[in-house]
């Protein structure tokens, strides 16, 4: 007689496909949770330094701000006194001495103003403005760079109406006489050993011709209008960056150098 052996597998219950199933689930929920809150944190550190890189810059805007208005006061009250010496103009060895003291030696310290746009450019050419989440920073720092732009355009009409005011010194000054203003022999080809020196003498204008004196004023005054044009600007600018500074360090804990 023959005997038949069946093996039989013991079925598993469907609790244990589902404890299965639930741990699975799990693992790759909690796998992903921690990759995500590694980004978030590896995101977050360089969030920071951009921004620390960013309050840095502001930083130097504030110093050139600083710079900018003290050279541009120097130069409205220089051109203002030019005027003022031109319209009442009476020739005489002072009077000479200091017109061309104002006129020449003002003129280095018109420039433009800088904006450092370093660390912007860079979180916005990369993409990673996105790395900021609050709504209310971008806006701050979007804010400040758009407003900065006002300041470029003065800078664009400063040179076309400083270039208008030196193309026409020719016509009221002797050019000679700026020669000898120049330290030639001290000059090492460094720009900081480039330096004016008030005329000796009566250095006479090249002409007393009322007319040419009135448009060389007019051309002074129209400097002087976009220089404190560009001053308030910059005033309102240096404003929004010292507060723009302190916005982001007290969200950032930015610990000062």
């Amino acid at each position: 007689m023959e005997v038949h052996h069946h093996s039989h597998t013991a079925r598993k219950k469907w609790t244990h496909y589902f404890w299965e199933f639930l741990m699975l689930f799990l693992a790759v929920t909690l796998g992903f949770f921690v990759e995500n809150q590694r980004e978030h944190y590896v995101e977050g550190i360089r969030e920071k330094k951009y921004i620390q890189s960013l309050v840095a810059d502001l930083m130097s805007d504030t110093a050139s701000f600083s710079n900018s208005l003290n050279k541009n006061r120097q130069t409205i009250r220089a051109f203002d006194s030019v005027i003022h010496l031109l319209k009442n103009y009476n020739s005489n060895e002072e009077t000479n001495q200091k017109l061309y003291s104002l006129v020449r030696l003002s003129n280095p310290l018109i420039g433009a103003v800088k904006i450092n746009y370093t660390a912007f450019d860079q979180m916005r050419t990369s993409g990673n403005l996105r790395l900021i989440r609050n709504q209310a920073i971008i806006d701050s720092i979007s804010n400040y760079y758009f407003q900065a732009r006002n300041i470029e355009r003065n800078n664009d009409l400063l040179e076309e109406r400083f270039r208008a005011k030196v193309e026409f010194e020719g016509k009221v000054f002797d050019g000679g006489v700026f020669q000898n203003m120049m330290d030639i022999e001290d000059f090492k080809m460094d720009i900081a050993d480039f330096k004016l020196k008030p005329p000796s003498g009566n250095p006479l204008l090249v002409t007393s011709d009322k007319a040419v004196l009135n448009e060389f004023i007019v051309r002074n005054h129209y400097l002087i209008s976009i220089l404190l044009f560009t001053e308030a600007s910059v005033k309102k600018e240096q404003k929004r960056a010292i507060g723009l500074i302190n916005f982001l360090v007290k969200k950032y804990n930015i610990k000062s150098n």
